[in-house]
């Protein structure tokens, strides 16, 4: 779906209420994997299998003492991954995440890194149980995010804050109000350990903000974004979440991003570097998704992009038929992929500008050996 169009669309009208759920879909996605990627880990790590009454006895105990020796914490980890039903207990029973949260808080890192552990398997839980979290925890996952210099603390806390902001627009909106969205930037711009940690979350901040119950991203939020993202785009460019964001945000903002012309060129050239210069495994198809995206967003904007865009294939003797080929070499069932990068080089050659023509007898397209069950 085009970015104008998801623009003009009536807040209230049925289509943008189905793309909004399609939105918060893709982030419970993300949550699940992440969720799913932690119970099956447990099955290895995990001794013993607790039960409802197991965690109420636990949460009975850590209340009785105000404080959660390392053994239940490390009991209360291991419980909150191996079901749903466990998280749900602990977060009924009132008072129990204020000891977790204590020790969060306290100032014996050991005891903080396990609290930290615990409240991010326990952020596998539901929209309610998130919301919880981030009421009683939010500041000091802000806090820890900013001012910490324990790097695996601050890792933690990102992490916490990723499940919370996908889990639904309720804890989103709570993270918002305090300051998450400048604190991810800040932690973009300033920890290049954790650029990749702070882009995921960056991506599930746009996504989130789309919902009609979370408050939009004003323009001077928009404009510290582009400027942080940027940045980075320059030097990571070629890892797949920094492509996906900074996609999404050309959807939003493509004016700001490509009616420059040093950013023009930098689009254009990194682009079509990345398109013909990955090797066509299953790790690198988002990166080369996006970037074809990126680039025909491009054309959409400026007409003067596609000249620029086969001139620099030409320039570094690059063809888009070769790369086809290999993909197709590679893996023919890269049906998705494959119909992507066909109609990037259908733009280019229905265009008759004299630059593109030349470009296209230089790379034919007749060379392109299309399977019999390619799927357009």
């Amino acid at each position: 779906m085009e970015c104008d169009t998801l623009e003009s669309l009536d807040k209230s009208s049925e289509f943008a209420a189905r793309m909004r759920k399609e939105r918060w879909d893709k982030l419970k996605e993300h949550q699940e994997f992440n969720r799913m990627k932690a119970f099956d880990s447990n099955r290895f790590l995990a001794t013993d299998i607790l039960t409802e009454e197991d965690i109420k006895g636990l949460c009975s105990r850590i209340k009785r003492k105000k404080h959660a020796p390392r053994d239940d914490l490390i009991k209360l980890c291991n419980a909150f991954i191996q079901s749903l039903e466990n998280i749900s207990t602990f977060i009924k029973v009132t008072g129990a995440i204020n000891v977790i949260i204590k020790e969060f808080t306290g100032c014996d890192r050991r005891q903080q890194l396990l609290a930290a552990q615990c409240l991010c398997n326990l952020s596998l839980g539901d929209e309610v149980c998130c919301t919880k979290i981030a009421t009683f925890a939010g500041s000091y996952l802000m806090i820890y995010i900013v001012t910490s210099t324990d790097i695996s603390l601050t890792k933690i806390s990102i992490w916490i804050s990723q499940n919370i902001a996908a889990s639904g627009p309720k804890a989103l909106s709570i993270l918002m109000s305090q300051e998450l969205l400048k604190n991810t930037l800040n932690v973009l711009n300033t920890c290049v350990e954790l650029e990749i940690d702070a882009l995921q979350l960056l991506d599930i901040i746009i996504d989130g903000t789309k919902h009609e119950s979370v408050r939009e991203l004003d323009s001077t939020q928009l404009d510290e974004i582009k400027l942080s993202l940027w940045s980075i785009m320059k030097k990571r460019y070629d890892v797949p979440i920094a492509l996906q964001v900074f996609y999404k945000i050309t959807m939003t903002t493509d004016a700001w991003i490509f009616n420059q012309e040093e950013t023009t060129d930098l689009v254009i050239k990194m682009t079509t570097n990345l398109i013909e210069g990955v090797e066509p495994e299953t790790n690198n198809k988002q990166i080369m998704h996006f970037s074809i995206k990126i680039l025909m967003k491009s054309f959409k904007h400026n007409h003067q992009n596609k000249i620029k865009c086969v001139e620099h294939l030409m320039e570094n003797n690059l063809k888009l038929s070769v790369l086809i080929n290999s993909i197709i070499a590679a893996n023919p069932k890269f049906y998705g992929l494959l119909s992507e990068l066909m109609h990037f080089t259908s733009l280019l050659y229905v265009d008759q500008h004299p630059a593109i023509a030349k470009y296209f007898l230089y790379d034919s397209i007749s060379d392109i050996k299309v399977p019999l069950m390619f799927e357009f």
